[in-house]
């Protein structure tokens, strides 16, 4: 998600059964929580995140272990 605007802009996350969205990137975050490590991303809850101005934000889609 890219934000390019200087206020916060909510996002809608698609939602998929049985999968969880992580964070990967948050531009936004100080350093050293701005990029995780492949495989140590950050879940979300709910299905809406809010992207600070002028940020970017990758998220990644993963199946849910829990959902089994």
């Amino acid at each position: 998600m890219l934000n390019m605007y200087w206020e916060s802009l909510d996002f809608e996350l698609p939602s998929l059964p049985r999968r969880i969205w992580l964070k990967a990137v948050d531009t936004s975050e100080p350093p050293p929580f701005e990029i995780a490590d492949f495989g140590d991303e950050f879940p979300l809850a709910g299905n809406v995140y809010n992207v600070k101005g002028r940020s970017v934000v990758v998220l990644v889609n993963r199946p849910d272990a829990d959902a089994r």
